[in-house]
């Protein structure tokens, strides 16, 4: 948001923790960028410099003391060439804070910098508050789920553009297919603008999106949603933020979509009317009998001297007014369901693995046959994912066409979905979702973000699509105390289509590790894990060495092959693999028959016959252990003491990981 912020024409300035890749992007699109956390980065000085030249007469603003050196040097540069100044004059103003200071979910009350920033006046808004101000204006099409909204997101936005909509988007991950100087921002002249939806803190309320997808709802985020049922009812809540007219996209696969599927009935308004009570108070507005008192004041007051039964009465009639729009309203809004089963709106038939390593399938609609698709995604999500997109592509396209022309919508949406399943086809995925990182000595190493147990779940059974019967090893990292207090036997199954697991040490993200001890907890969740064989090893650098000797002792350690992304990140349509005969949509893969023998990978080029597939897995910084670890695979392969070392190891112990 801070790169849309600069594009938009904002000075933007900020800060991390710690230094990251994110910010020297930053720092290349000119924002001020500072490591850490102090009161000074919010601090500026105005200096309001006048000067007047033969050639120009100009006033400029300058908030930041680097910039102002910068500034004095370019006018020594002009007053040393064709420019030749009149005169200058210099005013400093009393040190101010910036117009307003975004805050990230991640920062926790008492910030140093959000408490100076409020002492200067500046105004503090959330990311929901801020990005609900950045889209105003803008045809809404946000993206919601518990899973899959940042692969949904992305790939709406790239077919969108690939059908000609010149469409804005931000979305939670890097597309390296973005055409942009920031690969999670698209900015464009279409007055539609695609949004991933993120429900945590409830963000995502603060949205009125003309079309909303809700790709699943489940229990997750378990520090802002205690239970179940407020997470599904934060998604109810945002579902009846669509505008009236617009149209509500989710999937009948799951429980928690189906639960949306009558969001907008008259008999549930009792009960929306008790949470919206709640939703009001989240969005820190004041309501009285549901007036707005920050936008109607004339509402507030009452004739004192009336008695109290006509001003019951008079409550009464407006609230019984107000349901009627309410019902009025609500039914000018469509719900639409996708997904395989029967009796969804848009369905996804005849799912079968290709060579792509991902799937093939039809996409249905009204008994018909509307497009194929070849998604180079693995997984029966990533179906589900695009089948929501092509669903969403289509209904955009035919938004301004009438009931009474069904068979020649009918007509134009098929013509929509060919074209999107052609670039659904060429759409090769998001960083640090199944993202091929490299390969080295008889292994190919990949990134996912999967930190939730259904993630987990869902990245290892594509795999196991993917890799046929290769061994599948994971490196998982656990992503916050409460996840994995809440979570622990959820986690126990997770993992039954891979061969190996290594837990290694907590991404604490933004809870605080006062009272926890991690390594307990994380032997837990070794100890219950079912199926594969799992080690805990919280030490990075141990973790490393141990790998490269299992690596260096198994046969496949032969081969010398390297590769890194930059040269193979895609896979090859022309590849000859072996595929599983069949995919599984719902249950898990047994340890058994996962573990039971080698054969060719699914890609040319990502996998050879019987390669060890291992998968970073997790949403913290677990990711920079795959290039340590292919680091340190080739040095091994081109160090005559590390092979000898490795030799020593593997004749002195017949370890394995247990």
């Amino acid at each position: 948001m801070a790169f849309l912020a600069s594009r938009s024409g904002f000075h933007v300035s900020g800060s991390d923790r710690e230094w990251n890749e994110k910010m020297t992007k930053l720092r290349e699109q000119g924002v001020v960028v500072v490591e850490g956390h102090a009161a000074e980065n919010v601090k500026r000085k105005t200096r309001v410099i006048s000067s007047i030249s033969s050639s120009r007469s100009e006033q400029e603003v300058e908030t930041d003391q680097s910039e102002e050196k910068q500034l004095e040097e370019e006018e020594e540069e002009e007053q040393g060439g064709c420019v030749e100044a009149v005169a200058a004059m210099e005013a400093m103003a009393d040190i101010s804070g910036p117009d307003i200071v975004v805050a990230s979910s991640a920062i926790r009350p008492g910030n140093v910098e959000v408490e100076t920033a409020k002492s200067l006046g500046s105004l503090i808004l959330s990311r929901g508050q801020w990005l609900q101000r950045l889209t105003e204006g803008y045809d809404l099409l946000a993206v919601a789920g518990s899973h899959g909204k940042s692969t949904t997101s992305s790939l709406l936005a790239y077919v969108l553009r690939h059908l000609g909509d010149d469409v804005s988007a931000i979305v939670g991950a890097d597309v390296p297919q973005f055409d942009s100087d920031n690969e999670s921002v698209l900015i464009g002249k279409s007055p539609r603008f695609v949004v991933e939806a993120d429900e945590y803190t409830k963000c995502f309320l603060r949205l009125s999106p003309k079309m909303a997808i809700v790709t699943n709802v489940e229990w997750e985020h378990v520090d802002i949603y205690p239970t179940v049922q407020d997470v599904r009812r934060a998604f109810r809540q945002f579902a009846r933020n669509v505008r009236p007219g617009g149209t509500l996209i989710t999937c009948g696969d799951c429980a928690g979509g189906r639960s949306l599927l009558d969001v907008y009935e008259p008999k549930y308004l009792e009960e929306e009317e008790e949470e919206e009570e709640a939703a009001k108070e989240d969005r820190g507005v004041e309501w009285i009998d549901g007036v707005n008192l920050s936008t109607s004041s004339s509402s507030s007051s009452s004739n004192s001297s009336g008695s109290s039964s006509s001003i019951r009465a008079s409550k009464n009639a407006s609230k019984r007014a107000a349901w009627l729009d309410a019902v009025k309203v609500r039914q000018e809004r469509k719900v639409v369901s996708y997904g395989v089963d029967e009796g969804n709106d848009w369905r996804a038939v005849g799912l079968v693995p290709n060579t792509l390593g991902g799937t093939d399938f039809v996409v249905v609609h009204a008994g018909l046959p509307m497009a194929r698709v070849s998604l180079r995604l693995p997984g029966a999500h990533n179906v589900l994912n695009a089948l929501a997109v092509i669903c969403a592509v289509c209904l955009t396209g035919v938004e301004e066409m009438t009931a009474g022309e069904q068979m020649e919508r009918i007509r134009v949406m098929s013509t929509i979905a060919k074209g999107a399943s052609k670039a659904i086809g060429e759409f090769r995925g998001l960083r640090r979702r199944f993202e091929f990182i490299g390969k080295a000595r008889g292994c190919v190493v990949y990134s996912d973000y999967a930190h939730h147990p259904t993630e987990v779940r869902l990245t290892l059974q594509a795999a196991r699509q993917r890799f046929d019967r290769q061994p599948i090893w994971v490196i998982f990292e656990v992503h916050g105390y409460s996840r994995l207090s809440t979570m622990l036997l959820d986690f126990a199954p997770a993992f039954s289509a891979a061969d190996r697991v290594i837990i290694t040490r907590m991404e604490v993200a933004r809870e605080d590790e006062e009272g926890v001890t991690s390594q307990v907890t994380l032997q837990d969740l070794a100890d219950v894990i079912v199926g594969p064989a799992v080690a805990y090893i919280p030490d990075h650098d141990k973790l490393i060495s141990r790998l490269c000797w299992e690596i260096s002792s198994s046969p496949s350690s032969s081969s010398t092959t390297t590769t890194n992304a930059a040269s193979s990140a895609v896979p090859s349509s022309s590849s000859s693999g072996a595929l599983s005969s069949s995919l599984s949509l719902s249950s898990s893969l047994s340890s058994s028959s996962a573990a039971a023998g080698a054969s060719p990978a699914s890609v040319s080029g990502m996998g050879g016959r019987g390669e060890i597939v291992i998968f970073t897995m997790g949403a913290g910084k677990v990711d920079l252990l795959g290039p340590q670890l292919l680091q340190a695979l080739r040095s091994s392969s081109t160090s005559s003491s590390a092979a000898a070392e490795v030799s020593k190891v593997s004749n002195s112990s017949s370890e394995v990981l247990e």
